[in-house]
């Protein structure tokens, strides 16, 4: 069997939308990606926790969201032990769970999120160790971002 192609498309998903689906159908065909995981995050360290609606109401959201996608997985790695809001602890339990070494990891964010992942818990490590993916929304300049890298 040839390594499995997964992408992680983390979020608060308050409330999950068509862009967010858009993404990942679109990335999942430009990548070749078997699943894609959509993982509820539990306490997002990097953004305002006001009008956050709770998480099990976002994760049921996500879960019909993406029913009709076989390959779209609704995730809780987030609360799972050690329970943690962070990509490194996240992407480390997924790769031993569901990677389990015969496959690649593919973490999606948006374009925004490049403009913070120096600020993430364990930045260079995260880089280094996994496939990046950003999507940058319709609009955005470019010209910022290359401040990012």
């Amino acid at each position: 069997m040839g390594i499995m192609r997964i992408g992680v498309l983390g979020g608060t998903f308050n409330p999950i939308h068509s862009g967010h689906l858009h993404i990942a159908r679109r990335i999942q065909r430009l990548f070749s990606l078997t699943q894609v995981h959509f993982v509820v995050a539990s306490v997002p360290p990097n953004k305002p926790l006001e009008n956050l609606i709770s998480f099990s109401h976002r994760y049921a959201m996500v879960s019909l969201a993406v029913a009709g996608t076989s390959s779209f997985l609704p995730s809780m790695v987030e609360l799972e032990p050690e329970a943690s809001s962070f990509t490194i602890d996240t992407m480390a339990k997924l790769s031993g769970r569901v990677a389990q070494g015969r496959s690649a990891l593919f973490f999606i964010a948006g374009g925004d999120s490049l403009m913070d992942v120096k600020s993430w818990k364990e930045s260079e490590t995260l880089l280094n160790s996994y496939n990046f993916v950003f999507a940058v929304r319709p609009g955005t300049d470019l010209t910022c971002l290359q401040d990012a890298l």
